[in-house]
């Protein structure tokens, strides 16, 4: 159990009642999330011109920040989730002239294609657009499903 300084109350010391710290003995800010939260809103709401004035003053390097922090997470992403580097995905996405290896197509909000893998072994297969990637995901990766897929649409055409 730990009591909260703001509250007093005594919650038990979970994640489901206090924001984790690393750095306190027990692992938990002393604050409940309850009153941590509500202190944060407070406190935002109180200094709205301050931090407003700040953001627009350092708005470049905020922005900078962010896309190093963008880019060095999509960095990991690759490495830990495709064993990949950015180069690699680069050179992928180079060979298929930028598009979906399935559709041809791009994604529609602009985003990235995705990397498509196999689960079952974890070779990467291609890039996809955000479609074709889900809609072989619903396929559940299975060839023979797919192919049942087209010759349903097939036997369903409109002439």
């Amino acid at each position: 159990m730990k009591t909260c300084t703001k509250c007093h109350k005594e919650l038990p010391a979970t994640n489901e009642y206090f924001h984790a710290d690393k750095y306190r003995k027990d692992g938990f800010v002393c604050r409940c999330k309850v009153c941590h939260n509500r202190y944060g809103k407070e406190y935002r709401t109180k200094h709205a011109k301050q931090i407003r004035e700040y953001r627009t003053k350092h708005a470049e390097r905020i922005r900078e920040s962010r896309r190093k922090h963008t880019d060095t997470a999509r960095i990991y992403r690759l490495k830990h989730n495709y064993n990949i580097s950015l180069n690699d995905y680069d050179y992928m996405s180079i060979r298929q002239n930028n598009v979906c290896a399935i559709c041809k197509g791009t994604n529609k909000n602009g985003k990235r294609l995705c990397v498509d893998h196999d689960h079952t072994t974890g070779k990467v297969r291609g890039l996809l657009c955000s479609r074709c990637n889900a809609g072989i995901g619903n396929f559940r990766e299975n060839a023979t499903v797919l192919c049942s897929a087209n010759e349903y649409l097939e036997k369903h055409k409109c002439r």
